[in-house]
């Protein structure tokens, strides 16, 4: 009788080396109003803060702030210098809605030469 034998194959799971990445930046709870360089209204639950030096803090309400993605402009009252997340009523223009912000979180633009995701 002859037997066969196949080789036994011992691979090491040993995890590859990567690269270490950056954490993302800490949110904070407030932005110093003159740090603001511009508001980007996506749509009626989310707002881009652009920042002078470029970093871009995204803010999605609890509740949606209805016309908010229509008219695009928002305006507020500032205590302190700061606009704060979680706490900060805004009003949205010609429509006059009430909104609460959100946490701020750290965003980061999809590159600019990117090209759109086409679905088959």
């Amino acid at each position: 009788m002859r037997r066969l034998f196949a080789p036994l194959l011992v691979l090491s799971l040993c995890a590859a080396p990567t690269l270490a990445e950056e954490p993302p930046p800490k949110a904070p709870h407030c932005l110093s109003t003159s740090d603001i360089e511009n508001l980007e209204v996506v749509d009626d639950y989310t707002i881009l803060f652009h920042m002078v030096g470029g970093k871009v803090w995204k803010n999605t309400m609890a509740d949606r702030c209805y016309g908010l993605g229509f008219e695009r402009a928002v305006t507020y009252e500032v205590y302190g210098g700061e606009l704060c997340g979680t706490t900060q009523i805004i009003h949205v223009m010609r429509r006059g809605s009430t909104c609460v912000l959100g946490p701020f979180e750290a965003f980061s633009p999809p590159p600019k030469n990117a090209e759109p995701a086409h679905s088959p």
